[in-house]
């Protein structure tokens, strides 16, 4: 079990859950940007895996640099919240 509080403009970076888990998650203040990418824009060879998960970009570069990569080649794959 996990108990996470972060700091503004904290946040994990993006990943592709390797055991499918899932989780409560609340928020006390501000706000948060979830993005869910449809695991068959992965089966579909639409994005690689390396283009979801951040690997060394910092959570605020994935943001910048790699989401409006995902929303120009799979828009109907990509949700956010």
């Amino acid at each position: 079990r996990w108990f996470l509080v972060g700091p503004r403009c904290s946040g994990s970076q993006p990943h592709i859950d390797p055991d499918g888990t899932s989780a409560w998650n609340a928020l006390i203040a501000g706000r948060k940007h979830w993005v869910l990418v449809d695991p068959r824009a992965l089966e579909e060879g639409k994005v690689m895996r390396s283009e979801v998960e951040a690997g060394q970009l910092t959570v605020a570069e994935w943001f910048t640099l790699r989401l409006p990569l995902l929303r120009r080649r799979c828009p109907e794959h990509v949700r956010e919240h």
